[in-house]
C-alpha cells in the first residue's frame, strides 16, 4: 500500500509504501510452476519517498526484512536464510548525482552468519559530466561459510563441494566514474 500527501501537478509529496504480509500464499502463485514451495518465507517492506523540487529531487529510504527464506523443491530444501535490509539514498536531478547515504545488510543461514555488507561512508556517483567533484567511497561486504550443497536444491547437482568465504570491497572513485571490486 502507498499513502501520504502527494501533488501531481507539483511533482511534490512524500510517500510511504508498504509491502506486507508477503508469504508462501503470493510467492506460490510465481514458484509453483518451477515446483517450488517456500515454506514458512515471509517478507515486509517499508519505505518512504519523497519528491520535491517538482521532482528533481528524490529522496527514498526503507527497509526489507525477509525472514524463514527457504524453498523445497524436489523434496530437497534450502537452509533457512534471514536478510535485513536498510538502505538511504537520494537522486539529485538538477545536479546529475545520486547519493546512497545508507546501506546495511545483514544475513543469516540458520542462524549463523551468512553476509554482511555496509557502506563505509556515503556512496556518491555521478549521473552525467558533471564536473562536480564527489567523495570516495567503499562498500564492504563479508560471506561466511556458503556451502554450495547446502542449495543444491536451487543450483543442481552439480555443485561444486565446499564453501564461500569471501571478505571484498567496492570502492567509488572519481565521483563514482571509476568502480573496484578487491577482495581480500
Amino acid at each position: 500500500r502507498a499513502y501520504g500527501p502527494f501533488s501531481a501537478a507539483k511533482q511534490e509529496g512524500r510517500l510511504n509504501v508498504e509491502l506486507l504480509g508477503i508469504d508462501r500464499r503470493l510467492l506460490t502463485l510465481v514458484g509453483a510452476r518451477l515446483g517450488m514451495d517456500f515454506k514458512d518465507t515471509k517478507i515486509h517492506s517499508t519505505n518512504v519517498i519523497e519528491l520535491a523540487k517538482a521532482g528533481n529531487q528524490v529522496t527514498a529510504s526503507g527497509a526489507l526484512v525477509v525472514s524463514g527464506f527457504s524453498i523445497t523443491q524436489s523434496n530437497r530444501s534450502t537452509p533457512v536464510v534471514n536478510i535485513d535490509l536498510n538502505y538511504g539514498t537520494s537522486v539529485d536531478r538538477a545536479n546529475n548525482a545520486a547519493v546512497l547515504q545508507k546501506l546495511q545488510v545483514t544475513g543469516t543461514q540458520n542462524q549463523k552468519p551468512l553476509i554482511m555488507a555496509s557502506l563505509a561512508q556515503p556512496m556518491s556517483i555521478s549521473l552525467g559530466q558533471a564536473n562536480t567533484a564527489l567523495p570516495d567511497s567503499t562498500l564492504n561486504t563479508k560471506i561466511t561459510g556458503f556451502s554450495f550443497k547446502d542449495w543444491a536444491a536451487l543450483l543442481g547437482d552439480d555443485v561444486p563441494e565446499g564453501n564461500l568465504n569471501a571478505d571484498m570491497e567496492v570502492q567509488s572513485r572519481e565521483s563514482g566514474k571509476l568502480l573496484a571490486l578487491k577482495g581480500r
